[in-house]
């Protein structure tokens, strides 16, 4: 337990200093931790979707393949189209959904007598 930690631990400290922009690398960021990593890491990732995508209070979808050398979260999938967002939940929050008729609401399909 003791050697992951260290492990951990070490491969955040080289992350931090190899990263350029990491926010706890600011003069008035907490220091990041082992214990607080995951919270760094989700405010990092939130504030990326925020400031790149314009993602805040409504959904950022990525029509194309994501691009390999351009990744704002680490290991996305190829084949796989993605939608992002980050809302604001210390207040109610209601998201609809579009009306589409009858197109996703019966299932299997009907097949109608010719």
């Amino acid at each position: 337990m003791r050697i992951q930690t260290i492990f951990v631990f070490t491969a955040l400290i080289v992350a931090m200093a190899i990263v350029p922009g990491f926010s706890a690398l600011a003069a008035d960021a907490p220091e990041v931790t082992v214990r607080n990593y995951v919270r760094a890491e989700t405010d990092l990732q939130m504030r990326n979707y925020i400031e790149n995508m314009d993602a805040f209070g409504r959904f950022a979808h990525v029509r194309e393949a994501a691009d390999v050398t351009s990744q704002d979260t680490i290991r996305l999938n190829r084949d796989t189209l993605y939608s992002w967002s980050v809302f604001d939940l210390t207040s109610p929050l209601t998201i609809g959904l579009p009306d589409t008729g009858d197109r996703y609401l019966t299932f299997p399909p009907r097949i109608e007598p010719v």
